[in-house]
């Protein structure tokens, strides 16, 4: 007789384990799901500046400063050239058969009135932007060090306790 309990305990684990993992989650509840169409809409309405930085640095001069703002333009990436090459206003129509060998990055600054400055080897003279931009991220870092290590130092020799 006692082996008979046994077995029906057994059943009833078996047929308990088959009960709980055959059960599903709840469905999400209306109030999760409204806070999580509440967050993506916050998230869509935070990432419209960046998208409007971003977007108007290919946009050209005079579409990135009309009043009303333009939405839609043809995109340009001459702003990005001109920040990496240095350039002169060119004096006169550009020279044909310069033109007609120049690719195609060098005709887009050609066709805005500019020429490129050159050296001695005929090469595009940088615009000393990577140096300034690599000496400003230097500055950057140090102070922003500096500033922490001050906070710390200074919070040192107080007793919290």
């Amino acid at each position: 007789m006692s082996e008979m309990p046994r077995a029906d305990n057994f059943q009833q684990a078996i047929q308990t384990t088959t009960e709980i993992s055959t059960e599903r989650t709840p469905p999400a509840t209306r109030g999760r799901l409204k806070r999580i169409a509440l967050v993506l809409a916050l998230l869509v309405i935070m990432m419209i500046p960046l998208y409007w930085i971003g977007s108007t640095a290919f946009k050209p001069r005079a579409a990135a400063t009309t009043v009303p703002p333009t939405v839609f333009f043809k995109p340009e990436i001459t702003a990005f050239i001109k920040l990496f090459t240095s350039r002169v206003e060119r004096r006169g129509a550009p020279n044909k058969e310069e033109y007609a060998k120049a690719p195609w990055w060098e005709k887009l600054v050609m066709d805005g009135g500019e020429r490129f400055i050159r050296d001695d080897k005929g090469n595009i003279v940088s615009s000393g932007y990577v140096g300034r931009f690599t000496n400003s991220l230097i500055i950057a870092v140090t102070s922003t060090f500096l500033a922490v290590a001050m906070v710390f130092e200074s919070f040192s020799h107080v007793s919290l306790i």
